[in-house]
């Protein structure tokens, strides 16, 4: 059936203003993009026009308008991460100045002050070790350099006034001291038994927790902790917060309660927070910068140096002994020499070797 020449030549006309695409500018592409379509239109050679019926006109309309909608939808969305990525850009530029400006501000606040930390350490041994500089260096750009006290009267300031742990726990023995003459029951030979025996207890647990706890072989968050402790310099302030030297030792006081009658449950209680008192003291001490007690200087004459009594010299010795055998442990290889209280005890247990030896042993190591 054919149709009349006014339709063809009104839908011509219509497509042309309709398309404004080079695909129908002419009418072998249009041919050939409608073909593509599924579309199947033919064209009458002897009137050389495209013969479409009005369903056909329509699909096609339908399509060009899809087109121009998935363009403008194509459009947008390049508008859309265009403006995206620009954000980004920003985002990155600001944060690159911002931390420039903290490293600047680093640089001009403590340039060249850590440098001075590892060369601060050393020790009556001349325990030096490569282990020491590598922790020193990994540590000294992000750590801020603490005051540590460098004389005895810093150290004690700092120890007994300004920080807030070892004065509650000195008020803490008073009050179990106070109750425990409140009760009105006399000390006995077993209150001295009972003394002695926590403050041997405390040096034990001190030993084995330190070696099978804190430095164990599964990871817990109280080994983490420790491990910092063992990333900052040897020379630092080393005192527990007060949460944990109270709360270890009220619920040491619950137990011996479950145990003991409520009498020499206080004894052992006022022993066993004194030993942990004096070992929070001690390890503070030799990690600060403060001379043996009792110190004589070279230039000291021969009666000042004789006028340190015997028990002077215990003390000396007994804190140049924690200090050397501490240091070992943190500066030499820190699976030895775990005592503290009593260095003696890394020797009971077999965890004091020869220096020369650890340190040959740990060259090796790094050589391979």
């Amino acid at each position: 059936m054919h149709l009349h020449p006014h339709y063809f030549v009104a839908s011509i006309a219509t497509l042309s203003t309709w398309s404004g695409t080079s695909a129908f500018s002419t009418p072998t592409a249009f041919s050939g993009s409608v073909r593509r379509r599924g579309w199947q239109p033919f064209l009458e050679e002897k009137d050389s026009a495209w013969l479409l019926t009005s369903m056909e006109v329509n699909n096609l309309l339908s399509w060009q308008s899809s087109l121009k909608r998935d363009g403008d939808d194509f459009q947008l969305f390049l508008s859309s991460a265009s403006a995206s990525m620009e954000r980004e850009e920003n985002e990155i530029e600001r944060h690159q100045s911002t931390i420039t400006s903290h490293l600047q501000t680093t640089k001009n606040e403590c340039g060249g002050t850590s440098a001075k930390t590892t060369h601060n350490v050393k020790f009556q041994e001349n325990h030096s070790s490569s282990s020491t500089v590598t922790r020193a260096s990994a540590t000294k750009s992000t750590q801020i350099i603490e005051a540590v006290p460098t004389t005895w009267k810093q150290a004690l300031t700092r120890f007994f006034l300004q920080e807030p742990g070892p004065p509650l726990v000195i008020l803490s023995i008073l009050y179990f001291i106070i109750a425990r003459i409140t009760t009105h029951s006399p000390l006995t030979p077993t209150d001295t038994a009972i003394f002695s025996l926590s403050i041997f207890f405390w040096t034990l647990q001190e030993y084995f927790l330190h070696k099978f706890v804190l430095h164990s072989k599964f990871h817990w968050i109280g080994k983490e902790i420790h491990r910092t402790r063992h990333n900052k310099p040897y020379f630092h302030v080393s005192i527990d917060p007060p949460a944990l030297l109270l709360g270890w030792l009220f619920t040491v006081h619950i137990l011996l309660r479950m145990v003991l009658p409520w009498n020499l449950c206080l004894t052992a209680t006022v022993g066993y927070a004194t030993a942990g008192l004096v070992y929070e003291w001690s390890h503070y001490i030799v990690h600060t910068k403060v001379r043996a007690p009792f110190h004589s200087s070279s230039g000291s004459d021969a009666s000042e140096r004789c006028a340190i009594s015997t028990f002077q010299k215990s003390i000396a010795n007994l804190f140049l002994q924690m200090r050397d055998n501490h240091m070992r442990h943190h500066l030499v290889d820190d699976k030895f020499w775990f005592a503290f209280s009593l260095p003696v005890m890394d020797d009971v247990f077999g965890s004091n070797p020869d220096v020369r030896e650890v340190k040959k042993e740990r060259k090796k190591e790094r050589s391979e």
